[in-house]
């Protein structure tokens, strides 16, 4: 069964992915991280947008986890035991 998914700040996802060695390569419109990390050979670009003190909508914040659990070959339960 899984759990009730927390609301997550984008900071949060940017933490997370430097766990995962994400190193950030920029800003986008100054509100917006783009990170970057070389898997399986190949570029993983992910921009994650960080508004102070706002949450990410939730269907955004299943998204990117989504994404990174796929690249990673985790479950997004994984994922949020990371956090």
């Amino acid at each position: 069964m899984s759990r009730k998914r927390p609301q997550l700040r984008g900071e949060q996802i940017v933490r997370l992915l430097e766990r995962l060695g994400y190193h950030l390569v920029g800003k986008k419109g100054g509100s917006h991280r783009k990170l970057r990390k070389v898997i399986s050979g190949r570029e993983h670009n992910i921009t994650v947008p960080v508004h102070k003190g706002k949450t990410l909508h939730p269907d955004l914040r299943d998204e990117l986890l989504k994404e990174i659990a796929e690249r990673h070959g985790l479950t997004v339960e994984d994922l949020l035991d990371l956090m």
